[in-house]
């Protein structure tokens, strides 16, 4: 029996048979659940969870009516760091578990201009934000789960999730402003680089540390960049452009300092000139890298110091930096050096005294195991 089929746009556009695979898959701090998020037949992707032990009703799908269903709605910064990420997907494109070990059922999910809790033990919805002040970009609970930080404005503000709000829906988070240099042309605090976007797989632009009571983050001002400007003469509007700032090869990058600010633990602590003077610069400089660098990663080791990952311009030196939060001073761990280029990586995984990583010093993905000291 012969069978026709007419083969369309649509078909071409989507992946393969066998492609769409759970994604973002990660466990709770107890090991009890695990998510993922996964397409419905819409091909919406949604929250899917699992209890563990697996029995045959453990299946939970987190439906979410306002989830993001078109991209063209999201502002051009948003768009452009997805695109950037590959992430050309629509509904849930990212969670995080509440990872404090008494508020395990929580699920923070960003939804268009919104950022909801989830609780999955009642399906309780709470807003914690509601797209007042713009669009909430990359928001991220604190270690402890009681704040949320976010980029809106291209500055970075923190939001205190309030128990009686979310009890009785009466109320509303509070919300603070922790850097004040979004307004200036062209800088940003809080957000990646187009070049630690697209050349360095960095997507993140500040990082909560584990005590909850430091954030540091990327402050970028790419006002030095020429600006590009893109046509778009096929367009229902011959006269829409888009002007990006690009760094050309050879020419000049984005000025990138690395940044820490303290975070007040309760909002009636908060001062905004005492938050304004803990904003303090991070000196990466060093005899072998000098001051035009590549900030590769970041992030921090649980010992509460934070780690970098700083790279030359000719990307064949490559520095591990331990840096204390308080005093800001900073050791060298590891340096890495090739004759040609080193590749940069997500393999650094950190433990209470040692940290474990790859190098290719040898042409070839070698283990390395770094016993971290205080000195």
């Amino acid at each position: 029996m012969s069978y026709e089929y007419t083969l369309t746009s649509d078909d071409v556009a989507r992946g393969p048979p066998g492609a769409v695979s759970p994604l973002e898959v990660s466990f709770t701090s107890d090991g009890k659940r695990l998510a993922y998020l996964y397409p419905d037949a819409s091909g919406i992707r949604q929250i899917h969870t699992l209890t563990l032990p697996l029995t045959n009703e453990d299946v939970t799908i987190v439906t979410l009516d306002s989830a993001n269903k078109s991209l063209d709605s999201l502002p051009l910064e948003e768009r452009l760091r997805r695109e950037r990420m590959r992430l050309f997907t629509i509904g849930v494109t990212s969670y995080q578990w509440n990872y404090s070990l008494v508020l395990t059922t929580r699920i923070l999910i960003p939804l268009s201009d919104q950022i909801i809790l989830y609780n999955l033990l009642t399906t309780e919805v709470s807003i914690i934000y509601d797209g007042s002040l713009g669009h909430p970009m990359d928001p991220q609970l604190s270690s402890d789960g009681l704040r949320v930080g976010l980029v809106i404005n291209r500055d970075l503000y923190v939001i205190y999730i309030d128990e009686v709000v979310i009890s009785t829906g009466y109320g509303e988070h509070v919300i603070k402003r922790l850097t004040f240099e979004g307004d200036k042309e062209g800088v940003s605090c809080g957000l990646p680089d187009y070049l630690a976007q697209e050349e360095m797989d960095r997507y993140r632009g500040f990082w909560w540390s584990p005590d909850s009571q430091y954030i540091s983050y990327t402050r970028v001002d790419d006002s030095n960049i020429p600006e590009y400007i893109v046509s778009y003469p096929g367009d229902e509007d011959p006269h829409r452009v888009e002007k990006h700032r690009y760094p050309f090869a050879g020419k000049s990058n984005p000025i990138v300092h690395l940044y820490i600010v303290t975070v007040p633990t309760r909002p009636f602590a908060f001062k905004e000139e005492l938050v304004k003077s803990s904003n303090r610069y991070i000196d990466l400089t060093t005899d072998a890298i000098g001051a035009d660098s590549y900030i590769g990663r970041v992030g921090w080791w649980p010992d509460n110091t934070i780690m970098i990952q700083n790279q030359n311009r000719d990307q064949n030196i490559l520095e591990l930096l331990r840096v204390d939060p308080e005093t800001l001073q900073k050791s060298i761990l590891i340096t890495e050096k090739s004759s040609s280029w080193l590749n940069l990586h997500n393999l650094l995984n950190s433990f209470l005294l040692t940290d474990l990583t790859t190098n290719q010093l040898t042409n070839f993905t070698n283990l390395l195991t770094n016993y971290l000291s205080n000195q």
